[in-house]
């Protein structure tokens, strides 16, 4: 889902001397209550100024700690949710979590997104360059992830089964996002010219196994520069984050490493495989 940061905006805004832009992420205990949230007309005045190009708030929802959250189109990103203070002082570019771990700035997006927004987000996933393991008619969950990170090589250890058995599909987006070292490119470079092979590949970096210094090619170079610029767009601040359509056609995510538990009910609500 299209959630955050607005990178442009954030150069921009800066410039122009607003008080105050937090980006990353915030988290709050889990009992923060809803106070009502500033009106659309209201949160547009304010970010058209503090961001200084032409902007368009859809619409506003209530969001912890006094926080207005605001789902904003710009001409080049639709559907960005950010969050604005009550005073109209600071704006807020990045995700929210609670006391549980749970995203909420991705709950929010499920929630005030129209789902023809979210089928845009999913499809701009379809298009792009990935790694795919596990049976062509399986249920499908996107996962960005890199090859160094080790909380992705947990979750390839957690999904493994599922892989092997045929009751899960996952195409692994590659970002570079701990550090360029072309390991994340080989692999691209070498699904490219052996199909299939790259996910044998990656399946050895998160073994340990892998090749320190690899060589890769244009492609493979392209392919992670696209994941990188996708990732970076979409606010994510780590590996692995996980992205599937619902049985009921909504879209869910999950940021970090799932547990056990997180894992089996996200299975749970795929759609039968095609």
């Amino acid at each position: 889902m299209h959630i955050i940061p607005y990178p442009t905006a954030v150069k921009r805004a800066k410039g122009r001397g607003v008080a105050s832009l937090l980006a990353g992420i915030i988290c709050f205990h889990a009992t923060s209550l809803l106070a009502a949230p500033l009106t659309a007309v209201q949160a547009n005045e304010f970010l058209n100024r503090a961001m200084g190009e032409s902007v368009s708030v859809k619409e506003t929802f209530a969001a912890p700690m006094g926080l207005t959250g605001v789902v904003v189109n710009t001409s080049q990103v639709k559907n960005i949710v950010m969050y604005v203070d009550e005073a109209m002082q600071h704006f807020i570019v990045g995700m929210i979590f609670d006391a549980e771990g749970r995203n909420l700035t991705a709950q929010y997006v499920t929630k005030n997104m129209p789902d023809s927004a979210l089928d845009a987000v999913v499809s701009q996933l379809e298009a792009m360059q990935y790694i795919e393991e596990g049976h062509p008619n399986a249920p499908l969950v996107y996962v960005f992830a890199d090859p160094n990170c080790p909380y992705c090589a947990k979750l390839h250890e957690m999904v493994d089964r599922d892989l092997r058995d045929g009751k899960l599909r996952i195409r692994w987006i590659l970002t570079s996002s701990l550090g360029h070292d072309g390991k994340a490119e080989a692999v691209y470079s070498l699904n490219k010219r052996m199909s299939g092979q790259g996910a044998e590949m990656l399946r050895q970096y998160y073994k340990g196994t892998g090749e320190k210094s690899p060589e890769y090619d244009e492609y493979g170079a392209k392919a992670v520069a696209e994941a990188n610029r996708y990732f970076n767009d979409m606010g994510l601040k780590g590996t692995p984050f996980l992205m599937y359509r619902t049985r009921s056609g909504s879209v869910g995510t999950h940021m970090g490493l799932p547990d056990e538990n997180t894992y089996r009910q996200i299975v749970s609500v795929l759609p039968d495989g095609k």
